[in-house]
């Protein structure tokens, strides 16, 4: 792992050269001066704990580690959230020769989650990514059945990783299959959650999820009161990464049962949010979705239509 752009182990020998302190000093009582030693080198490492104390001892906060670690998975992130796969995959590839990086449970999930991710946006096999899902679930739950979802204490990756399975079943045309996954994560969440940070990452992510694939299979007025749900979880969580895409499901929604003047007038709120966060690539999208519905549109609030029309160029 690392620190920066040092190896954990490079960054602690500098850091205990500047303050003028021996390998012994420094390991007493923690490990003995060989394995710091060895771990100085990156030729072996000891538990993550003892590394928290040693980086302690140097005057560094031990969550330093796991911000390193969060940097370089926000990193993937990023690069699978604009679909860029061969950056994915050589971040991925770096963090695998990792042995500590992959010694955490937690870490080691991230990655299939992330190979899932990047095998759905090739087009490869649902049942290719229904593998690497199960051997990312079985890590926590090594008995994992879908029918107990609901039942289940589930963490954050876990939560992700199921979505991911129903993402595999819609891609495959098994809708049934993967709205009733989703349907029951919601459920999971609402009963069992009540961690106001964990509800406010993950509720709203997953009302998007079905929202999205509720409309495209045509079923508008299930979920439009989804949608509201969410809606009032960013607002409620004060977190609002999610807020304008869910709202942009639900004006299509509306727009698609005939609701169209509150339709447009949502589409156009829409627009503006994401022309403040400069997402030019979202607003294009409203605009497309303007256009193509034009004269669908053309006898409802003829002046925000043009207003919407406008706010997309």
């Amino acid at each position: 792992m690392k620190i920066g752009n040092l190896p954990v182990g490079e960054f602690i020998r500098q850091a205990r050269i500047q303050r003028k302190i021996t390998q012994v000093h420094l390991a007493s009582d923690i490990m003995d001066a060989t394995s710091l030693a060895h771990l100085e080198k990156g030729t072996r490492f000891p538990t993550r704990e003892k590394i928290v104390q040693i980086l302690e001892r140097l005057g560094f906060d031990g969550d330093i580690i796991d911000a390193a670690d969060e940097q370089r998975k926000s990193e993937i992130r990023n690069a699978l959230y604009y679909e860029n796969v061969t950056t994915a995959e050589e971040l991925l590839l770096t963090l695998e020769k990792d042995n500590f990086f992959m010694s955490e449970i937690n870490n080691l999930q991230f990655i299939y989650m992330s190979k899932a991710t990047i095998s759905t946006i090739k087009n490869e096999s649902p049942l290719m990514v229904r593998e690497i899902v199960m051997a990312g679930l079985k890590i926590t739950l090594p008995f994992f059945q879908e029918k107990y979802i609901q039942e289940y204490l589930l963490t954050g990756n876990d939560i992700t990783l199921i979505n991911q399975l129903a993402i595999s079943y819609k891609n495959e045309g098994n809708h049934c299959e993967s709205i009733k996954i989703q349907n029951l994560l919601i459920e999971n969440i609402e009963t069992n959650c009540i961690d106001f940070r964990h509800n406010s990452r993950y509720y709203p992510y997953l009302i998007y999820g079905i929202t999205k694939h509720l409309g495209e299979i045509g079923e508008y007025k299930k979920a439009i009161p989804l949608c509201d749900k969410g809606i009032a979880m960013c607002h409620k969580t004060n977190n609002f990464t999610l807020l304008p895409d869910i709202m942009l499901n639900k004006a299509c929604c509306l727009c698609e049962t005939n609701n169209i003047p509150e339709g447009i007038k949502l589409l156009l709120t829409t627009t503006h949010m994401y022309m403040a966060y400069g997402f030019d690539a979202k607003v294009a999208l409203i605009k497309d979705y303007a256009s193509a519905n034009w004269e669908k549109f053309m006898n409802y609030v003829e002046a925000d239509l043009e207003a919407l029309e406008y706010q997309g160029q």
